[in-house]
C-alpha cells in the first residue's frame, strides 16, 4: 500500500515524463552535486539519528516496563499509553501543519528536546506507572515537533550547501537511525537483564537522556550556521532574471 501511494505521488508531482529529476537539473559529474555532505548537514543528520534511535527504542520497551513489577500498582494498561503517545504525535504534527512556515523553528531545535525529556525524566523517576505514562505521553509531546523542523532546514531551506545533499542525507538517517536503534535497545535489554524485573523502569533513563542531545546539535547549529540560513546569499545584480529565481 506504500508503495502504491508513493508510485502515485510520483506520478502526480514529477515535472517531466521520466520519472527522475526534471530535464536539465540533473547535476554535471563531478559537479556540486556530488560533493560530500559538509559539517552542516551531517549536523543535522546526526540530531535526527539520535532522535529516532531514542524514540524508538523508548517505545519498544515501554510496554514492558509498564507492565513489569518496576510498580506496586499498575492501573493503565500499556496499549493504551502507546495509543495516547501516537495521538500526541498526530496532535503535535497537526499542530505543526496549520503553522506558519518558517515559525519558531529555531527554538524547535533547541526547546522541544529538553522540556520532553525533562518530562519524561521526571516521571520516569516518580516510581509510580501513572505517572511515568503520562509523562512519556507528554514527553513525546514536546520533542516531536523537533524532527520536522531539522527536516526542513535539512531539505534545502539551510542553503544550498546542505540541499544539494538531501538524497545522500536521508540515507545516513535511516542507516544510522536503524543502526542506533537495534544498539540501543539491545543495550536496553543488557542493562534490565542486570537489573531485573523489579528496577525496570532504570532503563528508560538511556532514552530519555539522548534528547537533550539534539537540543545542544540545535544550539551548535544555530550558533554556527544559522546566519547562512537567516542571510542566504544573494545573486548578483547583473544576473540574468531566470538565474536569480532558480539559483
Amino acid at each position: 500500500m506504500t508503495a502504491g501511494l508513493l508510485l502515485l505521488g510520483t506520478m502526480l508531482y514529477r515535472r517531466s515524463r521520466s520519472l527522475g529529476a526534471a530535464a536539465g537539473r540533473l547535476p554535471a559529474p563531478g559537479g556540486p552535486g556530488r560533493r560530500p555532505l559538509g559539517q552542516e548537514a551531517l549536523l543535522l543528520v546526526g540530531m535526527m539519528v539520535v532522535h529516532g534511535m531514542c524514540d524508538s527504542s523508548a517505545m519498544m520497551w515501554m510496554p514492558r516496563v509498564l507492565g513489569s513489577s518496576s510498580y506496586a500498582a499498575r492501573p493503565l494498561p500499556p496499549g493504551v499509553v502507546t495509543a495516547g503517545f501516537s495521538l500526541a504525535y498526530v496532535l503535535a504534527r497537526g499542530l505543526l501543519s496549520v503553522l506558519a512556515e518558517h515559525w519558531g523553528r529555531r527554538v524547535m531545535m533547541i526547546a522541544p528536546g529538553l522540556l520532553g525529556s525533562g518530562v519524561f525524566l521526571a516521571g520516569v523517576l516518580s516510581r509510580s506507572q501513572v505517572a511515568t505514562s503520562v509523562c512519556y505521553v507528554l514527553g513525546g509531546f514536546c520533542w516531536s515537533f523537533e524532527y520536522p523542523a531539522v527536516l526542513s532546514i535539512l531539505a534545502g531551506d539551510g542553503g544550498p550547501d546542505v540541499h544539494r545533499g538531501f538524497g545522500s542525507a536521508l540515507g545516513l538517517v535511516s542507516l544510522g537511525s536503524g543502526l542506533g536503534t537495534f544498539a540501543l535497545a539491545n543495550a536496553m535489554g543488557l542493562l534490565a537483564k542486570s537489573l531485573g524485573d523489579a528496577s525496570l523502569w532504570m532503563i528508560l533513563i538511556l532514552p530519555a537522556a539522548g534528547f537533550p542531545l539534539v537540543s545542544l546539535g540545535g544550539a551548535i547549529w544555530v550558533r554556527r550556521f544559522g546566519g547562512r540560513e537567516a542571510n542566504p546569499p544573494q545573486a548578483p545584480e547583473n544576473a540574468p532574471q531566470k538565474e536569480r529565481n532558480h539559483p
